[in-house]
């Protein structure tokens, strides 16, 4: 098999599985979803293949590679008006800085270095994950504060 069209086949997966998550009605799902997804289905197996892409040191490996961070990033878009519409979405955080956040924190990198470098497990990535983009992205739910009194 050659690399790029492999490589192909994981940004499909990514885009699709991204594409997927911006239907849901509410952010914290769509969070959670995406968690679970960018952990279990695209890193775990692909990280490696991303990597080299990144690294290779080929121009249009290299290209590839930033065109498919680029669509990563616009697939997130739906989900910013589902931001921009709850009354969830942190204060101090326009829905645009919120999605760069989940863009940034969902990037392959963390993965690499938790996983991979540091030893985590993918299901402790995957928690950590979505308990961070919840934290980071999302005011308390209702249910949550009563039950942290």
């Amino acid at each position: 098999m050659r690399v790029v069209p492999a490589l192909q086949r994981i940004a499909d997966l990514g885009l699709a599985l991204a594409g997927r998550h911006a239907g849901a009605q509410f952010p914290e799902e769509s969070l959670e979803a995406g968690g679970r997804d960018q952990a279990g289905r695209i890193y775990e197996p692909c990280v490696d293949l991303e990597r080299f892409q990144r690294e290779s040191g080929d121009a249009d490996l290299l290209a590839r590679y930033r065109e498919v961070r680029q669509r990563r990033y616009e697939r997130l878009q739906p989900l910013r008006e589902l931001l921009a519409k709850s009354p969830r979405l942190r204060s101090e955080l326009t829905p645009g800085e919120a999605i760069d956040l989940i863009w940034s924190v969902t990037g392959p990198e963390s993965y690499i270095e938790l996983v991979f470098e540091r030893g985590w497990s993918p299901d402790r990535y995957e928690s950590w994950l979505t308990d961070a983009l919840r934290v980071q992205v999302l005011k308390p739910s209702p249910a949550r504060s009563a039950t942290a009194r």
